[in-house]
């Protein structure tokens, strides 16, 4: 068993390398480069989610190591209603806990929704953790606020937060 831990723990690790080593720099402040995933990638890794169950592990995998930078290309994900290839996504434990965490998001909207939440803990509040019976006025307003939250944090990627 920890044997298994510890090659899972190895090729997450792999994965989310691989995953940030062909991320374009797409912002640069003063003398400082910051990663900032671009959104075609973003979105070619969300398609992934609507493809089947290896194909949307991969992607949210890859969407986790991207970390805070790929809130704002993330944010105008939400409101996408298209079905996920798995009512699922298991996300790695952290530190403390012992076990991974499974979510059931159905839709696009509910993964970024999860996906935010992992990397953006400090996000803002937005109600209904059983994000799959939240209707379309309520998704609406999930994403004005993790869009005005976005254009706060990322004030230079405004439009994109806003997109």
């Amino acid at each position: 068993m920890v044997i298994f831990q510890v090659m899972k723990t190895m090729l997450l690790a792999a994965a989310t390398a691989l995953a940030l080593a062909v991320l374009p720099v797409s912002a640069v402040r003063g003398n400082e480069a910051s990663m900032h995933p671009d959104a075609a990638t973003v979105s070619r890794l969300i398609d992934d989610t609507t493809k089947d169950s290896k194909a949307q592990a991969h992607a949210v995998e890859a969407l986790v190591g991207m970390g805070k930078a790929a809130v704002p290309a993330l944010v105008p994900h939400l409101g996408d209603g298209r079905p996920l290839a798995e009512r699922s996504i298991i996300l790695p434990n952290r530190p403390g806990h012992i076990h991974d965490r499974q979510f059931q998001p159905w839709t696009v909207h509910d993964a970024v929704v999860v996906l935010l939440r992992e990397i953006a803990p400090q996000g803002p509040a937005i109600g209904s953790h059983n994000l799959h019976t939240v209707d379309p006025g309520q998704r609406a307003q999930v994403k004005r606020k993790w869009a005005n939250w976005c254009v706060g944090q990322f004030p230079a990627q405004a439009d994109t937060c806003r997109s």
